[in-house]
């Protein structure tokens, strides 16, 4: 009388278990133990992200200016704000494929100035007045050091739990 997952040993299905089996989907399901090939990857986190010190963090300031420069004129052209309008009136009247698409390009720009300042390792805090912040240790702790694009130069640190308002002098 025993059956393994609704089949009887003659291969007929068990009247219980047709209506569960019909239910599965036709591909395996996952197993719940880990891969042993997963075991090796590192968690993302702290440990694999790119740690600056004061002069790494100072050496990236005419790349990041330049970058924060490009980002601002791409979010105020006159295009993005135009796309925002046409957006805002076509959600309003139902949508317009074509304010859409002007405001998805425009996104798109900016997502790509924002995307190149994180492949610097650099966390882009406000887009809008250029606040930075550069992973770093201090002290054997974990802290960002700080910077504004009106700062001649990387002098301000914080805590990783707190935020601008936590800013201390390097």
């Amino acid at each position: 009388m025993g059956y393994v997952d609704g089949v009887l040993p003659d291969g007929d299905v068990h009247p219980s278990a047709a209506s569960a089996m019909a239910a599965r989907p036709p591909w395996p399901r996952p197993s719940r133990r880990p891969a042993a090939h997963l075991s090796s990857i590192r968690p993302v986190g702290e440990d694999s992200e790119n740690l600056f010190d004061k002069a790494s963090a100072d050496a990236l300031l005419p790349e990041l200016r330049r970058l924060i420069a490009r980002l601002r004129e791409v979010a105020g052209s006159d295009a993005a704000r135009a796309a925002q309008r046409r957006l805002a009136q076509a959600g309003r009247a139902n949508g317009s494929p074509a304010a859409a698409a002007a405001a998805f390009e425009a996104a798109a720009s900016i997502q790509s100035v924002v995307a190149e300042i994180e492949e610097l390792g650099v966390i882009l805090r406000d887009p809008a007045t250029g606040l930075c912040d550069f992973p770093a240790e201090r002290e054997g702790e974990p802290v960002y050091l700080c910077w504004r694009p009106e700062e001649e130069e990387v002098s301000w640190w914080h805590p990783r739990d707190t935020g601008f308002s936590g800013r201390l002098p390097l």
